[in-house]
Order: C-alpha cells, then structure tokens, then sequence
C-alpha cells in the first residue's frame, strides 16, 4: 500500500470548513432540503460517507459513486446502513486514517470513468475521500458529505472548487 498523501497538520483546520453549501439538519431532512436546490437525480453524483449515503438512498436518489467506509463518527454503523439499497458494483480498497493512498485515488478515478453505479468500500477511512472524488469529478457534478454535528456538505464542482482541490491535493 503506498500512501500518496498524508493531511499536513497545518491544512486540517481548513478541511474542516464546507467546501461547498453546508446544510444544517440530520438525516432525511438534509437530503430533502438539498434536492429543493440542486437536481440530484440528473446530475452526475457522488456520496462520500456512510450515513449521507444512506440517506440519499432511502430518498430515493442513485448515486454514480458512494464511498464509504462502515463507520461513522469512528463508531461502527448498523448493516442497515452500510449495505444500503442499489445494485453497485463493488470495488474495495485499503486505506488509512490521514492519508491518501494510492490504491484509493486510482479507484476513485477509475469508478467516476467507469460503468456506474459503483461502491467504494474503504477499510479504513474514506474522510479524505473527497479531495481526489473533486479532483476527478466531471465539471457540474455534485458531490455529497457529512459535516459531523452539523449537517451535510453540498459540493457542485466547478474550476474553483477543482483549484481549491488541487492547492490542497497536488497529487
């Protein structure tokens, strides 16, 4: 496994601002609230995260990708969630806590080309995930992330989106 990019102390505080629209609330109300604004079921989407996830799902909405990882907040999830509903292909990949690894940087890339849909399950933690989804993602995608205790990030890719990706993740 080699690791392509371990989170420099000094960026984690900037991870930690919404890189898009953060949408205050828990659960289905988030995703509901969302699809108010944007057009989840046309758009190119993808959920980075195991509860966000979930609930795009039971909405109703396919995404092209979801990545998760069988945890949240560190704390395992009920199967319920993590085997969610839809028919995914399945790719798994390893990946550490604060890294990027290269294993899941090539799967992300090769899910978002690919044939969707697709599960990305990551042993280990997919938090990091969102940074190479942007970075591959075609322009006008929207992509869909937990902000923990305060509700769900709503990412349209654009080339800002992309450039602010890149001077964290130059990889």
């Amino acid at each position: 496994m080699r690791v392509i990019y371990t989170l420099p102390e000094e960026l984690r505080s900037r991870l930690k601002e919404p890189f898009g629209m953060l949408y205050r609330g828990e659960g289905l109300e988030c995703i509901e609230n969302i699809a108010r604004d944007l057009d989840l079921e046309s758009s190119f989407l993808i959920t980075v995260g195991d509860v966000v996830t979930h609930y795009v799902l039971e909405f109703g909405v396919q995404p092209h990708l979801i990545i998760v990882d069988d945890r949240t907040k560190r704390g395992r999830l009920s199967p319920e969630i993590t085997t969610g509903k839809g028919d995914f292909r399945e790719v798994e990949v390893e990946n550490p806590a604060g890294v990027i690894t290269e294993e899941l940087d090539e799967a992300i890339k090769e899910a978002i080309d690919g044939e969707p849909p697709v599960r990305l399950w990551v042993n280990g933690e997919e938090d990091l995930a969102t940074l190479p989804v942007i970075k591959y993602a075609p322009i006008s995608s929207i992509v869909l992330y937990g902000q923990p205790d305060e509700g769900v990030v709503a990412v349209i890719v654009d080339e800002k989106t992309k450039e602010m990706v890149g001077e964290i993740y130059g990889v």
